[in-house]
């Protein structure tokens, strides 16, 4: 018989002593729980277990926070820190990388990219011959970046982000995806209008392309 690897919930379910929970990306099943003979600490084991698997359900569908009305669910002011400040300690490369392919799932084109790995990120810095073209970065970004690479450690103020979307060109619409290391948004957030930019792009895939008046929605006659 052929083995199934545990899908990211399924392992998180056993660690919590829950391995028999039927999973699905979207719902954590609760387990039938009889109070008959139970005391209090039973009952408060039972819902610091309820607690542990809300909160796991929470980080591992963040899709909830861009979805209309988002702002409105619990934990959404840390969501939005995050995805405007970057990481507020420094993290290992491959936390990075995971909550970035998690938040992927979250878009249309992301979805159906493969799964962003270290050895891709690692491959892009390296190459980057930012310090032969001055203009491109400054000296502290490439300096940061090849840090990046060595130690595979994402510093304060970094953080994957994706630039996935439709835009015009000459007359033809294009989906494309991007992907890339952002460092300093301690000091420059995303949410800042003119705020200095400090990025390599890691991955850039064009999807499709399409006449733009053919993307456009028919007006009724």
């Amino acid at each position: 018989m052929a083995l199934r690897r545990r899908s990211v919930l399924e392992q998180a379910c056993v660690v919590l002593g829950t391995a028999s929970l039927a999973v699905s990306p979207h719902v954590i099943a609760s387990p039938v729980v009889s109070y008959a003979a139970a005391g209090p600490s039973a009952r408060d084991t039972v819902a610091a277990h309820e607690t542990r698997r809300a909160a796991l359900l929470q980080r591992a569908e963040p899709c909830q926070y861009l979805a209309p009305g988002g702002y409105s669910k619990p934990g959404f002011d840390e969501f939005y820190e995050l995805q405007n400040a970057g990481y507020a300690k420094p993290v290992p490369l491959t936390k990075a990388v995971s909550d970035f392919n998690v938040l992927a799932r979250c878009s249309a084109i992301g979805r159906r990219q493969p799964p962003l790995t270290v050895t891709e990120v690692v491959a892009a810095l390296r190459a980057w011959r930012c310090d032969a073209e001055p203009s491109v970065a400054p000296r502290q970004t490439c300096e940061q970046m090849r840090e990046i690479a060595r130690t595979g450690t994402v510093p304060v103020g970094g953080l994957l982000v994706e630039i996935g979307g439709v835009s015009d060109y000459r007359g033809y619409s294009v989906d494309a995806w991007e992907v890339h290391l952002k460092l300093g948004l301690d000091r420059d957030r995303r949410d800042t209008k003119g705020a200095a930019d400090h990025s390599r792009l890691i991955r850039l895939a064009y999807i499709r392309s399409m006449p733009s008046d053919a993307r456009a929605p028919k007006r009724a006659q």
